[in-house]
């Protein structure tokens, strides 16, 4: 663990200096002086696809893929780690290790909280993932009898966590092969319906859709989009009340696509979506509110010409149309370049994959930096 008291007061000096005046450019983390959440001291290896979420009690979870090569392929488990502001980080390291209950690998953790009570008690914290089974460890593919979505869950605001279940495969429907969770953290409605992102394989080729439950209701799964080859994707909820899903696309220069969901066809209509950086990565996207301004926050990675996974950058908007480059986390040094963020009552929590070994994943309480993502708006 490195230095958090000089972390914090390197990162509010920073922060509230950038924000008294006008801004030339994103504020820069040294990432030198970052926490390191997962590195080869948690079980050698490499580690991917992070994801972060603020507890409705303030702590910080994190996970990522436990990977013992960068392969895709790679007999993946997922691992866990909780911490509260300015402690230590406690480990779980074996609920969804490689194989636990006999699931095979499991990849693209994404945590969901149902604040509402509506699918048990209060603060319930669900994290979804894919299992998935099969001779190469690769998706493309895999059968349905091969995937599964599933999910654990913790009423204890992270501390401890339930057995594996999953999703019924008959939500699936027939627009696809299978659909399974992305690497994104999903949403909750105010009538208690969660949402998670979700990407699939259909006729050879990739889709993305949601995964979502009403209150009293099973889990049902949207139309498949329409564009082949969105895969990774995010939803979230925009300013004008509708539920939005933007997907990375693997072809046209991974175009990112964005729809709307039509809860009255169940389906994903696709709407223009004027930010389009042609960046490879997954990026995460979440909502925030602060001295009674809402806005949105997203990490991903501000690519130069020839690395288009570096720089990995807090971008902020005031309706997740339009965004301005805020916090610079990493540099032009190369990583696998993905990331993610969370913001909940003032407190917002950053993590990314951290360098070009892809052995470890970075964190930062980005709390201090909430001046800056407020003039960011102004």
């Amino acid at each position: 663990m490195k230095r958090l008291a000089a972390i914090a007061i390197m990162v509010t000096f920073s922060a509230l200096a950038w924000a008294q005046g006008p801004a030339s450019g994103p504020v820069a983390i040294d990432r030198n002086e970052a926490e390191m959440v997962f590195s080869k001291e948690q079980g050698g290896w490499k580690k991917r696809i992070p994801a972060v979420l603020v507890t409705p009690q303030g702590a910080f979870l994190a996970a990522t893929e436990h990977r013992p090569s960068t392969s895709d392929g790679s007999l993946t488990g997922i691992f866990l780690a909780r911490k509260v502001q300015g402690g230590e980080w406690e480990y779980d390291l074996e609920t969804l290790a490689y194989n636990a209950g006999g699931w095979g690998k499991f990849m693209n953790p994404s945590f969901t909280i149902d604040e509402k009570g509506a699918h048990g008690p209060a603060g319930r914290i669900f994290l979804f993932f894919l299992a998935m089974d099969t001779p190469t460890g690769l998706a493309p593919n895999a059968t349905a009898t091969q995937m599964a979505s599933c999910y654990v869950y913790s009423d204890d605001d992270g501390r401890t966590w339930s057995e594996i279940a999953r999703v019924p495969h008959g939500s699936w429907g027939d627009t696809y092969e299978w659909m399974v969770p992305s690497p994104a953290n999903g949403i909750q409605l105010e009538d208690g319906t969660l949402m998670i992102p979700c990407m699939g394989r259909g006729s050879g080729h990739w889709y993305s859709a949601i995964l979502y439950k009403r209150p009293g209701e099973d889990w049902r799964y949207s139309k498949a989009t329409e564009e082949d080859e969105d895969n990774e994707s995010i939803c979230y909820l925009g300013s004008d009340g509708e539920v939005y899903l933007n997907c990375r696309n693997e072809a046209n220069g991974h175009v990112r696509n964005l729809y709307r969901f039509d809860v009255s066809s169940n389906s994903l209509v696709k709407v223009d979506n004027p930010f389009d950086p042609n960046i490879i990565c997954q990026g995460t996207i979440c909502k925030a509110s602060s001295e009674g301004r809402d806005f949105y926050l997203m990490s991903l990675c501000d690519p130069t010409e020839y690395n288009r996974r570096n720089r990995i950058t807090v971008w902020v908007s005031p309706d997740a149309l339009h965004w301005t480059k805020a916090v610079r986390i990493t540099d032009e040094s190369g990583s696998a370049g993905y990331s993610a963020i969370d913001f909940r009552d003032g407190k917002c929590g950053v993590v990314w994959e951290d360098d070009s070994t892809i052995e470890t994943i970075g964190f930062t309480d980005l709390t201090p930096f909430v001046p800056v993502f407020l003039k960011c708006i102004d």
